[in-house]
């Protein structure tokens, strides 16, 4: 996903600064997509440019003035065609499924801590989520305003994907320990040995 879409998509909702787009990217977004400020404040300038976002400075008396972005009937259009474009499925590069590859290799036991400890943080998002629907969601889908609608059906996908990691992890979980009973010496192999 682009930036300047997330960006487009937020300010559909609402006018906001730099610094409460940041946060907001932080929020339920955050927990599918993640943008740094550091690639927002650039993207913003590109897309007022373009004449996609329009801007304007607020005066505030105890802290620095904030510049507020608002978007326009052209960013309105393009965001609209983005939202309807194709999207191929995306594949993140996980650096913790390439060492589960490789887990044939280690001490089973071992490699159930390892994935005890990723199950903790699957855990974890999935109460994020939990908590995101609970607070986002006030009745059906007909309850729903633009914006929550949009939001809750993310947030469901997420609750979706967390749930089926985390029974994925007690499968792999089952299967290190087939692995690592398979793998004990027997006790006629340790008399053999003594």
């Amino acid at each position: 996903m682009s930036l300047r879409c997330a960006l487009l998509a937020q300010l559909n909702v609402e006018e906001l600064s730099g610094y409460e787009l940041t946060r907001r990217l932080a929020g339920s977004p955050g927990l599918f997509w993640q943008a740094r400020s550091q690639q927002i404040y650039p993207e913003l300038v590109r897309l007022e440019e373009q004449g996609l976002l329009t801007s304007r400075v607020v005066e505030q008396a105890s802290r620095p003035d904030k510049r507020l972005y608002a978007i326009t009937e052209p960013g309105r259009d393009r965001l609209r065609e983005w939202v309807l474009s194709e999207s191929p499925p995306s594949f993140a590069k996980d650096d913790f499924l390439m060492k589960v590859w490789s887990y044939g290799m280690v001490d089973p036991a071992a490699a159930r801590r390892a994935l005890s400890l990723h199950r903790t943080h699957h855990e974890l998002r999935l109460a994020r989520f939990e908590e995101a629907a609970r607070v986002g969601s006030p009745g059906g889908a007909e309850a729903l305003d633009a914006r929550q609608f949009g939001e809750q059906l993310t947030i469901h996908a997420g609750l979706h994907v967390e749930r089926s990691l985390l029974a994925w992890c007690a499968m792999a979980e089952e299967w290190l320990r087939e692995r690592e009973t398979a793998m004990r010496p027997s006790a006629t192999e340790k008399g053999q040995t003594a």
